[in-house]
């Protein structure tokens, strides 16, 4: 993928940077190229994750779906040299930590009661996977918006999965009809605006978020969802949270800012003593005389 990915978004982009010039739109055919390699795992990270939901209990989903922001942080930093810090480390572990408190909290409050399966929480691990590799292969692909018009790769994204999966449709019609016994007009409906605002709007928001800062970030970033939820419980329901479920919101707050802070200059000026990753040439190293004087001598030649 990195290799694909820096033929395609680096031949237009070098070219025009070699001429002075802002690099110019891809063609239809070479994004069409790109929702071409990113619609399968877009597809199977959805389908596997709404999958693993009628296999395990939605508590273990939850846990395991947060996954997705480590391996993100993993493949960024390998694929497309994100910078890594211990500090982004910690913040995705903290925002790990405070989801599995607040799951953990719904289920002591028996909101789950479905029994936990193996099967279902690989089918749900495998999500996450593909959940962190859709998102790294959009930073991949498409560099920033003056190469890549992101309306028209989400465009091509939903008519590729519509013509490549009709086929299974039809299997499915001659095979058992009854399958779409269920959907009327009504259903239809729901289906069709839940799919806009689930997946056009909030897919097309990720993706400039990931564009606009790294994979990361718009992964961890999905774990707001958490303490804004309890907001509008608040607010709407005058439900109050408890201790477990307001510290894991916290945590993931607190996780969130970390990760967007966490870069190497921060380490070396607030956690690590002057140590970001590695220590510094000159970092806890006592000046001698010996620089004293060279420092003297190249003043004096100056």
């Amino acid at each position: 993928a990195d290799g694909g990915g820096g033929v395609l978004a680096g031949g237009v982009e070098g070219a025009a940077k070699e001429a002075g010039a802002s690099p110019r739109l891809y063609s239809h055919s070479a994004t069409a190229k790109i929702s071409l390699i990113v619609c399968p795992i877009w597809f199977l990270a959805n389908w596997s994750y709404n999958q693993s939901l009628s296999m395990t209990s939605v508590t273990s989903s939850t846990i395991i779906s947060t996954t997705s922001s480590l391996f993100s942080f993993i493949g960024s930093v390998w694929f497309t040299g994100e910078e890594f810090t211990y500090t982004k480390l910690g913040g995705v572990m903290l925002c790990m930590a405070g989801t599995v408190f607040v799951a953990m909290d719904d289920e002591g409050n028996g909101g789950s009661d479905q029994q936990r399966q193996a099967l279902g929480d690989l089918v749900c691990l495998f999500s996450a996977v593909m959940y962190s590799v859709y998102t790294v292969l959009i930073r991949v692909y498409i560099p920033d918006d003056t190469t890549v018009a992101m309306p028209l790769f989400f465009g091509y994204l939903g008519m590729l999965n519509s013509l490549l999966l009709l086929p299974v449709i039809f299997v499915l019609l001659a095979t058992d009809g009854r399958v779409f016994s269920g959907l009327t007009w009504t259903v239809f409906g729901f289906i069709s605006a839940g799919g806009l605002m689930n997946n056009v709007l909030s897919d097309y928001l990720w993706a400039r978020a990931v564009v606009l800062t790294t994979p990361t970030v718009a992964t961890v970033g999905l774990s707001l969802t958490i303490p804004l939820a309890f907001v509008s419980d608040l607010f709407v329901k005058g439900k109050v949270p408890d201790l477990w479920a307001c510290g894991g919101a916290m945590f993931v707050v607190a996780g969130f800012s970390l990760v967007n802070v966490g870069s190497k200059e921060f380490e070396q000026r607030c956690c690590w003593g002057g140590r970001a990753g590695q220590p510094g040439p000159n970092v806890g190293r006592r000046r001698s005389g010996s620089d004293s004087d060279e420092e003297g001598t190249s003043g004096a030649i100056n």
